[in-house]
């Protein structure tokens, strides 16, 4: 019924075909998965991909989660280095203008 009301919702012949098919498609979809999960053993390496998939996620947000915080660890170092630098360089600088301003 409610797909009845859904096609009478849909303009062109052409688009009614194309959600027939698609309505066709999802149930032979879902036959199959049906199916497939009657087995015990398919059912079981199923569940196994879905946790390693997840786990795999899981790990990658970790790892990256780690990357970035490691990444800014290094940045703040260097910047501080370069910092440093610099400050010693325009120290320097000061110091020459100053005593040249002496002399």
């Amino acid at each position: 019924m409610i797909k009845k009301f859904l096609l009478s919702l849909v303009n062109t012949q052409k688009e009614k075909r194309a959600a027939m098919q698609h309505d066709q498609i999802l149930g032979k979809a879902i036959n199959i998965r049906n199916e497939f999960m009657k087995d015990p053993d398919n059912y079981a390496a199923y569940l196994n991909r879905e946790m390693e998939i997840l786990d795999y996620k899981s790990m990658m947000k970790q790892e990256r989660s780690e990357g970035r915080e490691e990444g800014r660890a290094e940045g703040r170092a260097e910047g501080r280095e370069e910092g440093r630098v610099e400050g010693r360089a325009e120290g320097l600088a000061e110091g020459r203008i100053e005593i040249t301003l002496r002399t």
